[in-house]
């Protein structure tokens, strides 16, 4: 299926599921040159990308033996951890929250889609930096021939 198609089934933006893929919170999506192919089987995401990346940020923490709280309610947090077990990003344990906090394990998927997302952001923050250098020159350029068109003058 078609970026557009899961939008309309899921009943959200294409952007979103764009959004989605490229991150790699939809693991049953292949890009395919410049459009996603994805699965009539994929599972719409409970949460961002960012969310989920807290989401397993904070289960790292918790199963390395720290107590760190999840900013998400209950109710949320079972969402994401059904989703995330369910799509292969971390094991499943049975239990409450916390025990699935303190004994569940982050999968080579789940370590690929923080390793995706990370990347994708670094390289957004490039592309910002790059385009704000670019416009300075354009400005700094802009400004000296405008005092060279004055001195001559």
């Amino acid at each position: 299926m078609t970026t557009n198609e899961i939008a309309k089934k899921w009943h959200i933006k294409p952007e979103q599921v764009r959004i989605w893929c490229r991150d790699g919170l939809i693991p049953l999506a292949d890009k395919k040159g410049v459009f996603w192919e994805i699965s009539k089987d994929a599972i719409m995401p409970p949460c961002s990308s960012c969310e989920a990346v807290h989401f397993l940020k904070v289960l790292i923490e918790n199963s390395d033996g720290k107590k760190v709280e999840s900013s998400f309610d209950d109710n949320k947090s079972k969402e994401i951890y059904k989703y995330l077990s369910k799509c292969g990003f971390i094991t499943s344990v049975k239990g409450n929250i916390e025990k699935k906090f303190k004994f569940s394990s982050i999968t080579d998927i789940g370590k690929d889609f923080l390793k995706k997302y990370t990347e994708s952001r670094t390289k957004a923050k490039k592309t910002r930096k790059t385009k704000g250098m670019v416009g300075l020159d354009v400005g700094v350029a802009k400004a000296s021939v405008e005092s060279e068109i004055a001195r001559e003058q």
